[in-house]
């Protein structure tokens, strides 16, 4: 399936500078005047690169208060937040009384799971049913999820940081709780850690995998919270919908060739496969080939054009690699 393309969303308003700098303070005057109190969001992994991005955009409206949750309220990201202007609480995916209490009074929150965080899909589930049980006692208004789809369903084969995400999603829906689904691209800055360039013996380098010739959706981590925040803008327009966000849509080597002329070195797309990337002796290789099996059957679906309408400031890959030359380099060398 090529790249899909649609719909329309305001910018967030002027009267946000306040709130960007970090001025509390400024912010609820800034909403007191126009006679709207903030809404109160909770933003669940904000020391994360999904829930700080949130938090970061939500910081730049002082139609919003953010609350920030964290295992580690003593943690210097968490200091961070809250110099910002974050309320910081402590809570933790395995106490329900935690979390129940982190979202009290809260109009809205934000959920992104991590898998990662302990490779567990059935803990990752429970995590998130935690979080949505809460969400429904405490009337959350709008929960916005960050889902994935059922790799399993389509493929027949297991992707546990996928399929965990997508029995989230159907738990979230069977419950009523008012919400938002957004499937998210591949990141961008994955090319400076784990899908970093790879040098071959004659001096070239490789990226990515064969998608057999299908184009890969990614955005920058760093745009997704501003996405987000639109959706929250805009509860009538996105309540009980599913969408999905990328900022481009190229082949692989279109993107190589996008590193090549910045970088000036040769950057080819691999050829490695999904299946051979699943046979080598790596962590997680066996779950990430089925990861880029799924991507090559060409049916993710992420809307450039939604994306482009719900963040009009969003970064294409060619922005990306420039503003990150100096890091991609420092790989290169």
């Amino acid at each position: 399936m090529g790249c899909k393309w649609s719909k329309d969303q305001e910018k967030a308003e002027a009267s946000g500078d306040a709130a960007a700098s970090g001025d509390a303070a400024a912010a609820d005057k800034a909403a007191e005047e126009t006679g709207d109190s903030p809404r109160l969001i909770v933003v669940f992994g904000a020391t994360g690169k999904q829930g700080g991005s949130v938090a970061k955009a939500l910081f730049k409206d002082p139609k919003y208060k953010v609350r920030a949750v964290t295992r580690d309220p003593e943690s210097e990201k968490a200091k961070q937040l809250q110099e910002q202007g974050a309320e910081i609480v402590k809570a933790d995916f395995e106490d329900a009384s935690s979390i129940a209490a982190a979202l009290e009074g809260a109009y809205g929150a934000f959920l992104v799971t991590d898998y990662w965080a302990h490779t567990d899909m059935d803990k990752e589930v429970e995590q998130g049913k935690t979080v949505v049980d809460a969400c429904k006692a405490a009337n959350i208004e709008h929960l916005v999820f960050s889902g994935l789809e059922s790799v399993k369903e389509a493929l027949g084969k297991s992707c546990p940081h996928f399929d965990g995400k997508a029995l989230i999603t159907d738990y979230l829906k069977e419950q009523e709780v008012p919400h938002t689904i957004v499937h998210l691209a591949l990141y961008m800055e994955n090319l400076l850690s784990q899908m970093k360039p790879a040098k071959n013996e004659d001096g070239d380098f490789t990226i990515g995998v064969d998608l057999a010739g299908k184009p890969l959706y990614m955005i920058s981590a760093e745009d997704c919270g501003s996405c987000v925040r639109a959706v929250f803008d805009e509860p009538d327009e996105y309540k009980g919908k599913q969408i999905g966000v990328a900022s481009d849509c190229l082949k692989m080597d279109e993107y190589a060739a996008i590193l090549t002329k910045l970088c000036d070195k040769n950057i080819l797309a691999s050829k490695m496969t999904p299946e051979g990337l699943a046979e080598l002796e790596l962590p997680y290789a066996k779950e990430m080939g089925v990861m880029f099996e799924y991507l090559s059957a060409g049916e993710q679906e992420r809307d450039v054009d939604l994306t482009k309408k719900l963040h009009p400031e969003v970064i294409s890959f060619k922005q990306w690699a420039e503003n990150n030359k100096d890091a991609l380099l420092q790989l290169l060398e």
